[in-house]
């Protein structure tokens, strides 16, 4: 299948369906970044005030 086949099939699919493909597709995209889970792991472990931003200046 090429990707214009592929482009117009999910085209075709009901919204949840195609929702639950993003989240698959970004999933895919995470795995393969190596990096990701280390940067997140980082930001979630900050305790650093100065590395946080209050809700309501966003």
């Amino acid at each position: 299948m090429d990707l214009d086949a592929l482009k117009q099939a999910i085209q075709a699919l009901p919204a949840p369906q195609r929702k639950e493909l993003a989240i698959y597709l970004t999933h895919l995209e995470l795995v393969d970044d190596s990096q990701y889970f280390e940067t997140l792991r980082q930001r979630m472990n900050d305790q650093l005030d100065q590395s946080w931003i209050d809700i309501e200046e966003l």
